[in-house]
């Protein structure tokens, strides 16, 4: 739109898409993408990307105020407290609701939060848009070879 800076064909979304269907064309199914900047929080309708606009703006734009939230920690060790062989990755994006043009959701997230001890812990009915929550091999065997396993779920 208008340029806005950048060159045609330089915009998020197309060099995603030169990126998948080129030199990254092996990871590709595991690939996301985030953008910004317009005011709202939103998952894209491709799937795979996101826009994430800073808090939001309620009046009469977004509807909402609220953040993005991003988590690819791996799994913890098992009970033996070994690794497992291939290392797995909890992927989490959400899009966090901290409030309305009529409600205030920040007080209640953040008590589950004093409670649970944890953000991620609280996505669950607290106003939180769950876009992605998968588990994926992180792409290495605990040696740091390349693995050979992938596996994701969506």
């Amino acid at each position: 739109e208008g340029g806005l800076g950048c060159e045609p064909g330089m915009d998020v979304p197309s060099v995603f898409d030169h990126l998948q269907r080129g030199p990254c064309h092996v990871v590709a199914p595991r690939m996301r993408y985030m953008m910004g900047h317009a005011h709202c929080n939103e998952a894209m309708a491709d799937g795979r990307g996101f826009l994430l606009g800073g808090g939001g703006s309620a009046h009469g734009y977004c509807g909402d105020w609220g953040v993005g939230y991003l988590d690819t920690r791996p799994r913890p060790a098992s009970a033996g407290g070994f690794m497992h062989s291939h290392a797995e990755a909890e992927h989490v994006l959400a899009k966090v609701t901290l409030a309305t043009e009529t409600t205030d959701r920040f007080p209640p997230l953040m008590s589950c939060i004093a409670s649970r001890r944890s953000l991620r812990a609280c996505l669950d009915g607290h106003a939180a848009e769950i876009w992605v929550n998968e588990t994926a091999d992180a792409g290495f065997s605990t040696t740091g070879q390349p693995s050979s396993h992938p596996s994701s779920r969506e």
